[in-house]
């Protein structure tokens, strides 16, 4: 990542130096303000998995396991930026904005067990809802490159990011109720819908952005701005949390059922993690204006 970010400041540096010409109609001032805003592309995406294979005393080779899949929405970024030039062609960008976006889930679970020859197996769906947000705060060395009426900018540089997730999905158990009567076993197999979430966590990240920008002018201190820039942020892996509580049976078995606390920290820790990446994509554009 070190590597990434110093190259595309090199990339910078040069060339500004190499395409220095200070004859364009926004030369001269020093700082300029920048409002924008527009789409951007989400990386979050996903799939935390869940697996179990246990024998009853009469149900055999009971298999059940849960897929929950989860991707990020496309979204809209706003941000707002302070340039100061050291001349007409190298400066420095101050700058940061929000994304915020839904990440929904898909649950897709199935299970089978034998009682004998018989072979019961079913499945079942169910969707769930995420949510990320994520303010980057970067300063970045900007080259500009002037002509005419337009303006070319290259910027990168280092960026904090201030992020936020949290999900709710629904995962599986399965669980057994065994009776015996007169050295008779009798049994009863049954999975569980379990409510599971990752609660609300915040974090601090530490990345690049990178991009370009093509600046028209309206006046000498108005200029339509079109720009696109890659946002990196390290990902982030969090562990499911499944809650405890009364659950009803999903081939109808057991009803009422209660999923002790140990019962569900079990089944978490049989969950992969879900994993968050809150690096983006952003093309769009704004208002600059000089000063």
């Amino acid at each position: 990542m070190k590597k990434a970010l110093w190259g595309a400041i090199l990339c910078v540096l040069v060339s500004a130096a190499l395409l220095a010409q200070p004859h364009g109609y926004g030369t001269g001032q020093k700082f300029s303000i920048s409002l924008f805003g527009g789409f951007s592309l989400a990386s979050t995406k996903g799939t935390s998995q869940y697996g179990d294979m246990w024998n009853g005393q009469v149900a055999k080779n009971i298999e059940e396991s849960a897929d929950i899949g989860y991707q990020a929405n496309n979204g809209v970024f706003f941000g707002a930026a302070l340039t100061f030039m050291f001349n007409d062609n190298l400066g420095l960008q101050f700058g940061g904005g929000i994304f915020s976006t839904g990440v929904p889930n898909e649950t897709a679970a199935s299970w089978s067990y034998h009682v004998g020859t018989t072979i019961t197996d079913n499945s079942y769906a169910f969707s769930g809802r995420g949510q990320l947000s994520t303010v980057p705060i970067f300063m970045d060395f900007t080259g500009k490159f002037s002509s005419g009426l337009v303006d070319f900018n290259l910027f990168a540089g280092p960026t904090l990011y201030l992020n936020r997730t949290q999900a709710d999905a629904t995962g599986l158990f399965g669980d057994n109720l065994l009776i015996i009567v007169w050295g008779i076993p009798f049994e009863w197999v049954d999975f569980f819908p379990l409510d599971m979430e990752i609660p609300s966590t915040s974090w601090t990240g530490f990345g690049f952005n990178a991009g370009g920008s093509v600046d028209i002018s309206l006046s000498p201190m108005v200029a339509l701005s079109l720009e696109a820039r890659y946002f990196f942020c390290p990902e982030k892996k969090f562990n499911w949390g499944y809650l405890s509580g009364l659950y009803g049976g999903l081939e109808g078995n057991l009803l009422s059922w209660e999923i002790f606390p140990d019962q569900a920290d079990w089944a978490a820790e049989n969950t992969t993690p879900y994993t968050v990446n809150p690096s983006f994509f952003y093309i769009g554009g704004g208002f600059k204006i000089r000063i």
